[in-house]
């Protein structure tokens, strides 16, 4: 039994440090019940082998000194008789006479606790009670008939008598606090006690798995939300891409407000056209040369002027619309979102530079 005891341990061991790892590795929701569960059976098995081990367990010697000491100093009526009378009166002896047996009796190792507190309430339990029953041996006297008293000697006054009986209650306020301490320690120590190890376990596990239950929601987030980007990402590329082609269509078929072709246009005025597109151009290569000369990159604010600056050109040339359809496509913010670079607008730039030397190519 203690093999399969030593087996179970290692193996349930093994089966939580191999979810632990997993667990931190990968933070996701089912290594984290995995990991818990592994927890939960690591304890479990604690739980069994405690059991197993109970007639073994030094508590057991603690617990039956406990009783032993409640069934020979009960409360009642010993400890209640010394709580409630005052011993300055008459009293029978036998009433005392489990307290002096308790004095006698509980000074050997045998009763001894293991327990450091429950030892040094009984410790101080003995003690009182041997003081008390010194006390009584020397300051009270055999009347007859099994009873004690404080009045000793004709001819002693009442004052002497009143000041033995106020040594006795003292000494008895002792043994009940005492005794009342020590019942106290009994109680607190049989409660439900959590095991050291388990405190320890379970402070461990609270500790590694709230932040990784953090690490495992924000993952989760992010993940969320790169898949929802990458949709939205698809639907938009699948829609520019629609576009485009519509105006690559467009374009290969005759317009009916341009007259259908851009080479009904005279050739004074593409060859004025392209002039102009020729100096858009120029101006990019002018913003993309002010970064190589040190000027620093070109902004944002530089690229929007000039695209606004070819868009407006494009209606007023006479072009087909989707010149200029084509022109604001490249320009299309998903795009720019895509190609721009926080605080340099070159990409973008770039972009508009290829776009126009299309536009010469096309009106030669």
């Amino acid at each position: 039994m203690r093999t399969l005891r030593i087996v179970g341990t290692v193996t349930l061991g093994g089966g939580w440090l191999a979810a632990a790892v997993w667990f931190f590795a990968s933070p996701r929701i089912e290594t984290l019940v995995a990991y818990l569960g592994a927890s939960g059976s690591f304890l479990a098995l604690d739980v069994i082998s405690r059991a197993r081990r109970e007639d073994d367990d030094p508590r057991r010697h603690d617990k039956v000194l406990l009783e032993a000491f409640r069934s020979e100093l009960p409360y009642r009526p010993t400890i209640e008789f010394f709580r409630t009378n005052n011993l300055g009166s008459t009293f029978h002896a036998q009433v005392t006479s489990p307290l002096d047996e308790f004095a006698s009796r509980w000074t050997d190792a045998a009763h001894e606790f293991n327990n450091r507190v429950l030892e040094s309430r009984r410790k101080a339990l003995v003690q009182a009670a041997r003081n008390l029953v010194t006390l009584t041996g020397e300051l009270t006297w055999d009347i007859g008939g099994g009873r004690q008293s404080v009045k000793g000697a004709a001819g002693e006054s009442r004052a002497v008598w009143e000041e033995r009986g106020r040594k006795l209650d003292a000494a008895a306020d002792v043994v009940v606090a005492a005794h009342q301490s020590l019942e106290r320690a009994g109680n607190s120590w049989a409660a439900v006690r959590v095991p050291r190890e388990w405190v320890a376990l379970l402070f461990a596990v609270i500790v590694l798995t709230f932040p990784s239950v953090g690490l495992w929601k924000s993952e989760r987030n992010k993940s969320a939300a790169l898949a929802d980007a990458l949709l939205v990402t698809r639907h938009e590329r699948d829609s520019l891409a629609t576009r485009l082609d519509s105006l690559l269509r467009a374009r290969s078929q005759p317009s009916a407000a341009s007259d259908g072709r851009q080479d009904s246009l005279e050739p004074a005025h593409l060859r004025a056209i392209r002039e102009r597109l020729g100096r858009f151009v120029g101006e990019c290569d002018s913003l993309l040369a002010r970064q190589i000369r040190g000027g620093g990159p070109p902004s944002e604010a530089d690229a929007e002027r000039l695209a606004a600056k070819v868009r407006g050109y494009l209606r007023r040339s006479g072009l087909d619309a989707s010149y200029g359809a084509e022109f604001s496509a490249a320009l299309d913010p998903l795009t720019a979102a895509l190609i721009q670079v926080p605080g340099n607008a070159s990409p973008l730039l770039q972009r508009q530079r290829g776009v126009l030397l299309k536009f010469l190519d096309v009106l030669r």
